[in-house]
């Protein structure tokens, strides 16, 4: 197995336990999430980024994948696929399914709050 091969294998892993809700991400700003795992001192931050940027009026997106270890930046990873565009395809999918999910869960959580406000009436 190629690294890279490897590498898409554990992107598709990401993709499994995210649509199995087992990864908690949160939503940074709208074109990035994250997800932290772990308690200090062994906290592991994992950042997905869509960007978005326009050469010769051509836009294009691309995506990076940053997963760090808070108490050892030097062991930072970093998959961009400006870089590496064989992973795109499966980072796409992830963010994608990531924020439809936290998009779902916010209307879930307004609605409920609508209701229960309408509820003590």
């Amino acid at each position: 197995m190629t690294n890279e091969e490897a590498i898409n294998e554990v992107l598709r892993d990401f993709l499994v336990k995210t649509k199995e809700n087992r990864i908690n991400w949160m939503l940074i700003n709208e074109n990035t999430v994250r997800w932290t795992k772990g308690t200090a001192p062994g906290l592991t931050h994992v950042t997905l980024q869509k960007m978005l940027s326009v050469n010769s009026n051509v836009s294009s997106t691309n995506y990076v994948l940053t997963i760090q270890n808070v108490a050892d930046a030097s062991s930072t990873i970093q998959i961009n696929t400006v870089k590496e565009p064989n992973h795109k395809e499966l980072l796409a999918q992830l963010f994608e399914l990531v924020m439809n999910e936290l998009k779902r869960l916010d209307a879930e959580k307004r609605l409920n709050t609508i209701k229960k406000l309408l509820g003590d009436i």
